[in-house]
Order: C-alpha cells, then structure tokens, then sequence
C-alpha cells in the first residue's frame, strides 16, 4: 500500500470516529439509537471486508496474503475486538457504580476514556515499534513482565480462595 493509502484510511477513520462522537452529542442515549448505531458500525465493518475481499490485489499487488486470507484475518480481529469492548462495558459499568458517576455524565465520561484511549495506543505503538526495531531484547523484557504478572495474579486469587 502507498502512503496516500494510508493517509485516506487515517481520513476515513478520523471522520468516522467524529461521526461517533457527533451521534452521542447531548447526553441521553435511547436503546433504539444505541442498536441502530452498533448495526450500522457492524455492518460498515462486513462492507469493508467485501472490499478487502474484492480489491485486496488492488491494495496490496503481489502479496503473500490471498484476499481470502486477509479478509479472514480482518473478521477474526474485528469480531475478537467487539467481543473485548462487550468485555469493556461490564468493566465501566462497575466503574461507574462504583464511583457513583452521575447518569448525565456518563456518555462524557466515555467519550473522554475513549478518546483517550486512542490517543495513548497510538503513543504505545508507536514507541513500542521503535523500540522493538531498535533494541530486539526489549520483547525478552515484556515476556518476563507478563510472565511475572501472570504468577503475581494467580497467587493472589489462590491466596484468596
């Protein structure tokens, strides 16, 4: 892919997350609203994987991926990520009881953590890709680290069992 590639994706993306963030302005979210916005997110998510599946040698000529493949892959990951983001409403939802954030302030709450969110991942890959290229035993250290977190995590609920 080129890098006018790229740069389009970035656009399309960047307008889509504005067209999130303008869709929940105001505050109060109905069910019907919430539903019709995740099928159009899903199913804007399946027209995209048409497009890899169909234009795939267009985008990346001579790879080593078929468009099958990369579609598959494509699915995989998206349906992995919505399954952690279902994940991650129980995680805010506890969040928020438990600090007794105000009904109101709820939708600005999450727009914030996810902007956030965004904002430091893109932090996070981008170092970590340097760093990665740069120094190779760097993944030695983060192997050690989950491995220490890990045992660190299944002692403690053995303990507390």
């Amino acid at each position: 892919m080129t890098l006018t590639h790229y740069l389009l994706f970035a656009v399309f993306t960047f307008s889509l997350v504005c067209i999130d963030i303008w869709q929940t302005r105001g505050g109060a979210i109905s069910l019907k609203k919430a539903i019709t916005w995740s099928v159009f997110w899903f199913g804007l998510a399946f027209v995209f994987a048409g497009v890899l599946y169909l234009y795939w040698d267009w985008f990346v000529p001579g790879s080593d991926y078929t468009p099958q493949a990369a579609t598959l892959s494509f699915v995989t990951g998206y349906l992995l990520e919505k399954s952690l983001s279902v994940d991650n409403l129980f995680v805010f939802a506890i969040i928020f009881h438990q600090y007794a954030v105000p009904e109101h302030l709820r939708p600005r709450a999450l727009l914030w953590g996810v902007i956030g969110a965004l904002v430091l991942r893109a932090i996070m890959i981008a170092v970590g890709a340097q760093l990665l290229e740069q120094y190779h035993w760097v993944l030695y250290v983060f192997a050690a680290f989950l491995i220490w977190t890990g045992i660190q995590l299944a002692t403690d609920k053995a303990i507390a069992m």
